[in-house]
């Protein structure tokens, strides 16, 4: 009787074990429905109340912000559960992700010479989108000045928009095949700012793409790769840096600056690469 009256105390502490895992399975699961639907939803009630989007628009972006959030719960290292090795300057490099807030943004800080005018500013990028910004930066006094390097139909557009004048200038890989072929590519990219002339030379695979252009701007103390800063004056003078056409997808490493620093450096929903 001892050893029946064992067995069914044993039975009944399994079962309730096993109600106890059910019950916690179920309430997790649950949480998860509940916090995916209330996104959904308040994706739907922002999209809705725009007026800027077509419908087939709407479901495009929808779409891309569902596919982000299965990135995220899937265990790919996007911001908000990305780890912290992470890091643009690194060999890895990040990925932007196919979402319009997709960017990275930082200060350049000269620690040793805060009248340092040159700059060299080098990174690697690996482009699936033929059109979108690989970096701009602009000078925290002036922040209606303007420069950087695009892509436009898949070949380096400059871009620098100060006092003087506004210039496009694109310049076609050389052989003419576009970049976004998806292999890496390097760029190096040297200036010297200043009222008296920014001069700029552009390297692509460690080929000039451009030797020498003079207009005034005065030295870069932020930049953004990959995508814009929504609503920065940057975008509100070349509106060109903002929309799909500002929007970079593909990855960015190696990223140096000699004589300056990076500084309040923020990864906005990006990946390792």
């Amino acid at each position: 009787m001892q050893l029946l009256s064992r067995v069914i105390k044993q039975r009944k502490l399994v079962v309730v074990v096993v109600v106890v895992v059910v019950v916690v399975v179920v309430v997790v699961v649950v949480v998860v429905v509940v916090v995916v639907v209330v996104v959904v939803v308040v994706i739907a009630v922002v999209v809705s109340n725009s007026t800027c989007l077509v419908q087939h628009q709407k479901l495009t972006t929808l779409l891309v912000i569902l596919a982000f959030l299965w990135t995220c719960v899937s265990c790919r290292r996007i911001k908000g559960c990305k780890g912290n090795s992470i890091n643009v300057t690194t060999d890895e490099g990040v990925r932007i992700e196919p979402y319009e807030r997709s960017r990275i943004e930082m200060k350049l800080v000269d620690p040793g010479n805060q009248t340092t005018k040159k700059l060299v500013l080098q990174f690697e990028f690996r482009a699936t989108s033929a059109n979108g910004n690989l970096f701009y930066g602009s000078s925290s006094e002036h922040p209606t000045e303007v420069t950087g390097l695009l892509l436009r139909n898949g070949h380096i557009l400059y871009k620098a928009k100060c006092p003087s004048s506004h210039v496009d200038v694109l310049l076609p890989a050389p052989g003419g095949k576009p970049l976004n072929d998806n292999e890496w590519h390097s760029v190096h990219y040297t200036t010297r700012f200043g009222r008296q002339g920014h001069r700029a030379t552009i390297k692509l695979d460690r080929r000039n793409l451009l030797q020498r252009y003079e207009i005034g701007c005065e030295k870069l103390t932020s930049i953004v790769l990959g995508g814009h800063s929504p609503g920065d004056t940057a975008t509100q003078e070349a509106p060109d840096l903002a929309g799909t056409h500002g929007h970079f997808e593909g990855c960015i490493r190696k990223l140096s600056a000699s004589r300056f620093s990076f500084s309040e450096v923020k990864y906005h929903v990006i990946s390792q690469c």
